[in-house]
């Protein structure tokens, strides 16, 4: 059975014991930058440039190896909503998975930038999200609102 890529996921934000932690690379950034209008945020990324333009903005933001669990651990302590985006499906994955298994965040949105890889996703319990798909419905609504 094939897993329906949620466009629009509903993140328990409002319930949420700590920020959204947002984890990946300029996409990311660009994520956390959003919500951050509208929500507690940390970031967090290996890029040390990616990392600065965050916290240009006044994101709180870990330099970090994304990839290696005790990394993730010491900052997702107080964090129940993660966010994950790396343009890589595998180390989306990666990262996705230890936070959900090493650093138990209860819930976990994985950006996927290939649709093949969204059953990894979803069997891990992490909700997939095909950025694309949601690119597209965003340019579809301005589309028919120009009309």
């Amino acid at each position: 059975m094939k897993t329906k890529l949620t466009q629009r996921p509903r993140l328990p934000i409002s319930g949420s014991k700590g920020p959204v932690l947002v984890v990946g690379d300029e996409t990311a950034r660009g994520i956390a930058n959003r919500l951050a209008d509208s929500t507690s945020v940390e970031f967090a990324t290996a890029d040390a440039a990616i990392a600065a333009g965050a916290r240009s903005v006044g994101i709180e933001t870990h330099t970090v190896d994304v990839t290696k669990a005790a990394d993730l651990a010491a900052i997702s302590r107080d964090v129940d909503v993660a966010v994950v985006a790396s343009g890589q499906d595998r180390t989306t994955l990666l990262v996705a998975q230890l936070l959900r298994t090493r650093c138990e965040v209860d819930h976990v949105v994985a950006g996927v930038a290939d649709e093949r890889h969204t059953e990894a996703f979803a069997a891990a319990d992490i909700t997939p999200v095909h950025l694309d798909a949601v690119l597209a419905e965003a340019v579809s609504e301005v589309l028919e609102k120009s009309r």
